[in-house]
């Protein structure tokens, strides 16, 4: 797989990401009038050269569009001379002010040139957001443990993310994953691609990937203080999923004092497993020891975590979970 990563292609030139005018007009070789636009139709009919001299100055002039179309010009050596170095120069200028197709090629050719942990968090931040070819990018590199640490539950949601999205080399690296995981890897990973789509504000859930079996399958109550390893999620008795560490609230022994954390309420339980998904990917530390916990209230969904022996130590790993970037109350479920 490390392959397909080194072959990825860029994107092409930008429409308008960005609307900022021009700091200047501009008189090009062309009947066309200046804009970015006109740069592109220029590109497309293979007027490569007029297409440099009509995004030159909105470039210049701030445009992140036009700048990330003259990295694209530089990188691919059309209309001006091929130079990786001043391409990378161009993305990196667009992308540190938020242009996601520049994010995720700048990470690409950070990766590309082995500056990987840079690369990646380029890459990231461009997935994150819903860029495809971040997602893809990314994904590899967990499938891989090339530059992070490897993980099929991460590489899983972000292929998903990318394939989901029509990108082919993404769906083909899916096919060729989705055979290698097990159950409890590939419903962790549906979970947190879920989680992925509502961040970027996409769609919830993936329309072009069967959802796991697991998701499907009635599984037995996990017996009180059950093993912190997940086990796969499945539907409950009463329509609940159980499993993953879960225990149903009927099952619970409350000694003198239970105290817990919770990090949310929802108003639906697949956003409740999409958040415990999502924090066993990127904060597994938090769930050492503890043992998830949904309590169902009304029509929402609580998560919880716990239990602890007092609220002292409740408050304790509450402020842990606030550390890692999460909300967090705590709850006396004496």
């Amino acid at each position: 797989m490390r392959a397909l990563v080194i072959a990825m292609a860029l994107a092409g030139p930008a429409l308008g990401q960005t609307q900022q005018a021009a700091a200047a007009a501009v008189v090009a070789p062309v009947a066309l009038p200046a804009s970015v636009k006109n740069g592109v139709d220029l590109w497309r009919k293979g007027k490569w050269a007029d297409a440099v001299v009509m995004w030159r100055p909105f470039a210049d002039g701030g445009n992140l569009d036009a700048m990330f179309n003259m990295g694209q010009a530089s990188k691919l050596g059309r209309g001006t001379p091929k130079d990786e170095a001043r391409a990378r120069d161009w993305y990196a200028k667009a992308a540190e002010r938020g242009h996601r197709p520049a994010q995720a090629n700048f990470g690409i050719l950070l990766f590309q040139a082995g500056q990987k942990a840079e690369a990646l968090r380029w890459l990231k931040m461009a997935a994150d957001a819903g860029e495809p070819r971040a997602q893809y990018v990314y994904g590899v590199a967990h499938w891989n443990g090339d530059g992070v640490r490897k993980s099929l539950t991460t590489a899983y949601a972000y292929l998903a993310r990318a394939a989901d999205q029509g990108l082919a080399e993404a769906r083909t690296a899916i096919d060729l994953l989705t055979p290698k995981m097990s159950v409890t890897e590939r419903t962790s990973g549906w979970q947190l691609a879920t989680a992925l789509a509502k961040a970027d504000g996409s769609r919830g859930t993936l329309t072009s990937i069967p959802k796991p079996a697991s998701l499907e399958v009635a599984v037995a109550p996990v017996p009180q203080t059950p093993s912190v390893s997940p086990g796969a999620l499945g539907a409950a008795p009463g329509g609940r999923t159980s499993g993953d560490g879960e225990v149903p609230l009927a099952s619970l022994s409350k000694p003198a004092k239970a105290f817990r954390v919770q990090i949310g309420a929802y108003s639906r339980r697949e956003l409740a497993d999409a958040a415990l998904a999502a924090i066993k990917s990127r904060s597994p530390a938090l769930l050492a020891d503890v043992t998830p916990v949904f309590q169902y209230d009304g029509a929402l969904t609580r998560l919880q975590f716990g239990a602890y022996a007092g609220p002292e130590e409740s408050k304790a790993a509450c402020a842990r979970f606030v550390a890692a970037g999460y909300s967090c109350i705590t709850v006396d479920a004496s």
